[in-house]
């Protein structure tokens, strides 16, 4: 679990029992679910994944065994973009939460009562803010290792890109050639995705960048 989750809020809704955390895991499940598939009804992130694939730059596929969890678990299926918020789903009310829980992501569809729901919560439940017993207004999260590039405002959609090692031989030259040319089009890439989500969700989104030593 999180290190920065409510304990005490979610012992108080009925979500951890003692260090019973399999009703809080199943509630982050079902949320990340129904927001991934809210996500793929607004934005085609699709697009920006094949023209990875497509850009003849050589992106090679992470290996299964050298995903991390956040790629792994990923509902969006694709080969290289992935969500990287945790969610706080202790920040729900107790209604929303056994709605929520009612729900069976192997046979859902979803409806207006669903959407509305997610629409209304999921800038709370991904907002990073709780420290040291109490949520802060304005803060930082961090993802990953402590440098500027993966500290981030607490209230921000974090999305990361992550690819493996090249699939074929290069000299010193292309490979420094190749690799100036794979970080223009990765900034180029993030720029587009993160004008996209300001249009059309409203939300300051960051786009994280992993190769293939990659990180949490």
């Amino acid at each position: 679990m999180n290190n920065n989750v409510n304990i005490a809020l979610a012992q108080s809704k009925g979500l951890v029992n003692e260090n019973d955390y399999t009703k809080y895991n199943s509630l982050v499940n079902i949320y990340k679910y129904l927001f991934t598939k809210y996500l793929e009804t607004k934005i085609d992130l699709q697009k920006y994944d094949n023209e990875i694939l497509n850009s003849n730059l050589d992106f090679g596929m992470m290996p299964d065994n050298y995903r991390n969890d956040y790629q792994k678990n990923s509902y969006l299926n694709l080969n290289y973009i992935y969500i990287r918020n945790n969610f706080y789903v202790e920040k729900l009310n107790v209604e929303e939460i056994n709605y929520l829980l009612n729900i069976d992501i192997d046979n859902c569809v979803l409806n207006s009562e669903t959407i509305n729901l997610i629409e209304t919560t999921f800038r709370d439940v991904i907002n990073d803010n709780y420290r040291h017993d109490k949520y802060l207004d304005n803060t930082n999260a961090c993802y990953g290792s402590f440098i500027p590039s993966n500290i981030v405002d607490s209230k921000s959609l974090v999305l990361c890109i992550q690819y493996g090692k090249n699939t074929t031989k290069y000299t010193d030259e292309e490979y420094l050639k190749n690799r100036k040319m794979k970080q223009i089009f990765l900034d180029n890439l993030k720029n587009r995705i993160r004008l996209d989500f300001s249009d059309i969700l409203d939300i300051n989104t960051t786009v994280l960048i992993r190769d293939f030593v990659g990180e949490n």
